[in-house]
């Protein structure tokens, strides 16, 4: 869920942009962008989206790769791709 759904903001286009880079990111690092492993409450992972901090993509990566999911996962709308 995007950061802007969880403040009731709305949902269009730019959610499914997030949606994208929260798979990419866990095809890259098989894991969830926001998750940890410990378990974590769904307010805890709401409140991980709102704040997106997660941990970078492995460099084994292209630099373009990482780019783009990072440019993906922003926080604020209008800066996402």
């Amino acid at each position: 869920m995007s950061p802007e759904v969880l403040d009731g903001s709305g949902y269009d286009t730019k959610s499914d942009v997030w949606s994208l880079g929260c798979i990419a990111y866990e095809l890259c690092t098989l894991k969830s962008p926001f998750k940890n492993d410990n378990k974590m409450s769904l307010y805890e992972l709401f409140q991980a989206i709102k704040i997106g901090k997660y941990d970078p993509i492995p460099d084994r990566y292209t630099p373009e790769l990482i780019l783009l999911v990072d440019s993906i996962l922003k926080t604020n709308p209008t800066e996402r791709l």
